[in-house]
């Protein structure tokens, strides 16, 4: 057989790369072709903003969600910050660094992958200055109730910035970034089908945020580099993709996790830690008691099944994440991600799970 990827959560398998060398050219540069990039950028921008609902100078494009979420952690104003304990590295890294730093940093529990609104009610008060919460989590697929939450943050202290790692609702969920009263939004372009090293951050007008490097006035120097036009507009063509049918899409990943879990469920010992009635369908985790998730992935990895066992950014270790949706004893080690794109299809999930079933039988040590 050829192979199966259910591993889209890490990374998507990129769309033809757009060229057109009329737009190698400086962005800054003054001459025509520097003109043309520059406007080819704005383009993109304004593209970008009417799908989630910001203005197209709020829009800054980086190398992916790690920077942006650096940026939107480290650049903003961030002596007392609320989140919650199973965040992405990329978001949990530079919070630790503040927190080492002596900014007070509240860690808030996730009982199966969920905030506690009540908990976070009564965190946030006058000092808050940032609050850093993900849309969809990268390794269970639960999604938060993020024009919920932003209510609720705005009404306690209208001054706490807001921030939502989006990586992974980005060009799969509707979303209006005012509505919700979103201030920092993390995106990637490599989750939906867009080329690594590309992605972006918005930020609200009025929130002021410090650069991390410097050498230049690009992007209001928040971003400082040259900019990629070309690169920018490979990315609007995997976002046209996406949000051009970003229903259909939903609704086959749905059939997909869907089905998956029925298959599942056929397995003994199999658990599925994906509330399927509060998440993304594009992510499905599920736990075979008994087997460490890493020797599972290694034994499909043979059979051409690619899946993973949590965070691509957290290598081989059980990952944090999980451990703190406070699952059973044993789920998070025996964990599998299984992540859909539009590409996959019904006879691979079939396929998959029969696979499956042999090696969970040999691994048991099952006749």
């Amino acid at each position: 057989m050829g192979y199966i990827y259910f591993d889209n959560a890490a990374t998507t398998k990129p769309l033809d790369n757009f060229l057109d060398n009329k737009l190698y050219s400086n962005p800054s540069s003054v001459h025509e072709f520097g003109i043309n990039a520059m406007e080819a950028i704005v383009s993109v921008k304004k593209y970008l903003a009417e799908k989630i609902g910001c203005s197209h100078e709020e829009i800054y494009f980086t190398s992916g969600a790690t920077e942006s979420n650096n940026i939107a952690v480290l650049g903003s104003n961030n002596k007392s910050i609320i989140t919650t304990k199973n965040q992405h590295p990329s978001v949990a890294g530079p919070i630790k660094a503040l927190h080492q730093k002596k900014s007070t940093v509240k860690y808030l529990d996730v009982l199966g992958g969920f905030l506690n609104i009540r908990e976070l009610e009564y965190a946030i008060d006058q000092d808050t200055t940032l609050i850093s919460l993900t849309h969809v989590n990268n390794e269970s697929g639960i999604t938060e109730d993020i024009k919920k939450l932003g209510f609720l943050i705005k009404k306690n202290n209208p001054r706490a910035l807001f921030h939502v790692d989006g990586a992974q609702s980005f060009g799969k969920f509707e979303i209006n970034l005012k509505a919700c009263n979103i201030d920092l939004f993390t995106f990637s372009a490599h989750k939906i089908h867009g080329n690594k090293g590309f992605g972006g951050l918005v930020i609200n007008k009025g929130v002021n945020i410090k650069p991390l490097f410097y050498g230049g006035q690009q992007q209001n120097g928040i971003r400082p580099g040259t900019e990629d036009a070309m690169a920018a507009l490979a990315f609007k063509k995997a976002c046209s993709a996406a949000f051009d049918n970003i229903q259909k899409n939903y609704q086959h990943a749905a059939t997909l996790r869907d089905t998956m879990a029925a298959l599942l469920s056929e397995i003994p010992d199999c658990v599925i830690n994906t509330d399927l009635e509060n998440s993304s369908p594009y992510i499905l985790n599920a736990s075979f008691l008994g087997i460490k998730g890493e020797i599972l992935l290694n034994a499909l990895s043979e059979k051409g099944v690619y899946v993973a066992t949590g965070a691509a950014c957290s290598g081989r270790q059980v990952s944090n994440n999980l451990i703190a949706h406070n699952f059973p004893e044993g789920h998070a080690e025996s964990a599998i991600r299984f992540s859909f794109s539009r590409y996959n299809t019904v006879q691979e999930v079939e396929l998959c799970v029969s696979i499956l079933k042999g090696e969970v039988k040999k691994l048991r040590g099952e006749s």
